[in-house]
């Protein structure tokens, strides 16, 4: 039995009478306890009479009686186990019977002297059995409703591990789509529904009715409970995928780009101030976000490329675009750095040269810029495109987005006449015709030619002195 040391003014001698420090010795009384816990009785517990506030009283071996205000006696085995002194509770007179307490108590103490720490057993158990109790009040009520499905796709795909159909981890792009999506559109209409009592009418009628004032929002989400649905069935949480086979309900939606400066109608470029107002318009916004948009002009990289691009691409000639940054994740996409490019870098790095991104998450306000870290990593993160975006609904032009901006430099430069094949190289579009007709060593050199052109015909249209369709000037 594990050895246990207590320290009480009553101690007893093996002629059965009690010293007490202060009075001497003094005769047993039928109030004492025995020190062995198999002699205790009936009798001994009955005299423990309650009080105001609870009392221990202790037995031997480990044994605590703790009397309480209601009467009841609670039974506690007090035990050292690897230098520390452990309790747990064994039961309750007159709840249980002495004789079940007393079993219950031999018990535990074989268990002690095996090694066992019996409190955190207990513990362990009863977590255990609350879980299984929760689980079955869960299973009972039927509770697995949208909301929680919706949880538990997101904790999925935001895994690093996780793969999408193509066999490739879900792109940060689309996470937060995923997210917002799920979160602020589908939640609010069906995140209380039970998944058990889902129709595929009610989310159909409810599409359609997105449609109307959104339509091409409206394909998204369907798209967005495909996916979750048919991850859903995959793992055997659902028995049906109810949007499968649902046709977009707002069918094939034109895609929104457009040039600025381009006029659709004479399908050429007529320079009547949209790229000037563009670029003066962004005067009084976030100097970043200034510098990225501009950047985007004058480079005709995806605005992805440019945010989430690091110092450690920008070489002394170029701007490497590793694979993983890339849309086709073929090759490293490189863009020489003209003078203009080379005079923003240079202003940029005295803004974010300490951190490990050209972009930075970051606050300005009042005149300050001020770079922020993420809370919860401690880390710098690179700016979302959403986030540069919403300065381009301050300009007084036709809605347009930063993708336009790649656009925009692809139809002026062709204004300048060069060939398709040409600019698919600059845009680092995956073709054929462009290998077939430059050897790949020529590639940068062709490069540099149509930005410096791009960037000669840019300064004109921005100094005023651009007026109609510009010559070519290679």
């Amino acid at each position: 039995m594990a050895k246990v040391t207590f320290q009480f003014p009553l101690t007893q001698n093996r002629k059965g009478l009690i010293m007490n420090e202060k009075k001497g010795f003094k005769k047993r009384s039928n109030n004492d306890l025995p020190r062995d816990p198999l002699e205790l009785t009936d009798f001994h517990l009955q005299v423990l009479k309650p009080r105001e506030k609870q009392y221990d009283r202790l037995v031997g071996g480990g044994l605590v009686l703790r009397v309480l205000p209601s009467g009841k006696i609670a039974f506690r085995y007090n035990y050292t186990l690897e230098g520390k002194q452990r309790i747990t509770t064994v039961g309750s007179y007159p709840r249980e019977t002495l004789k079940a307490l007393r079993l219950k108590y031999l018990g535990l103490s074989e268990r002690v002297e095996g090694g066992e720490n019996v409190a955190e057993t207990r513990l362990k158990k009863k977590a255990s059995r609350r879980k299984e109790s929760d689980l079955a009040r869960e299973k009972k009520r039927n509770v697995l409703r949208l909301e929680g499905l919706m949880d538990l796709f997101i904790a999925n795909i935001e895994n690093p591990a996780s793969i999408n159909k193509r066999g490739n981890p879900y792109s940060k792009k689309t996470v937060t789509e995923y997210r917002n999506h799920l979160l602020n559109h589908i939640a609010p209409e069906f995140g209380s529904v039970p998944v058990d009592e889902l129709q595929r009418k009610d989310i159909k009628r409810w599409l359609n009715e997105k449609a109307i004032k959104a339509p091409s929002q409206a394909n998204h989400l369907l798209s967005t409970l495909g996916a979750i649905f048919s991850w859903a069935e995959d793992e055997e949480l659902i028995d049906l995928n109810l949007v499968a086979g649902l046709k977009k309900p707002a069918g094939k939606q034109k895609s929104k780009e457009r040039s600025l400066d381009y006029n659709p109608d004479f399908q050429e470029v007529v320079d009547i101030g949209e790229i000037k107002a563009f670029w003066n318009g962004l005067d009084d916004i976030n100097p970043l976000h200034r510098m990225a948009l501009r950047l985007m002009l004058l480079t005709a990289l995806r605005p992805n490329e440019v945010l989430s691009s690091k110092w450690e691409h920008i070489l002394a000639d170029k701007w490497v675009i590793p694979v993983s940054a890339t849309k086709s994740k073929k090759d490293a996409h490189k863009v020489p750095l003209g003078s203009e490019i080379k005079k923003m870098l240079e202003e940029l790095n005295g803004l974010t040269g300490e951190t490990p991104y050209l972009f930075p998450q970051s606050r300005f306000d009042n005149g300050k810029l001020e770079l922020m870290k993420n809370g919860r990593t401690g880390k710098y993160s690179s700016t979302e495109t959403s986030t540069v975006n919403r300065h381009l609904k301050k300009v007084d032009i036709e809605p347009f987005t930063s993708h336009d901006l790649r656009r925009t430099a692809a139809t002026h430069i062709k204004a300048l006449g060069y060939l398709d094949a040409e600019i698919g190289l600059l845009l680092h579009h995956s073709t054929a015709d462009v290998t077939s007709i430059y050897a790949r060593g020529d590639d940068m050199k062709r490069k540099q030619k149509m930005l410096n052109a791009w960037h000669r015909k840019l300064k004109a249209i921005l100094s005023g002195k651009q007026a109609g369709n510009v010559v070519n000037m290679r």
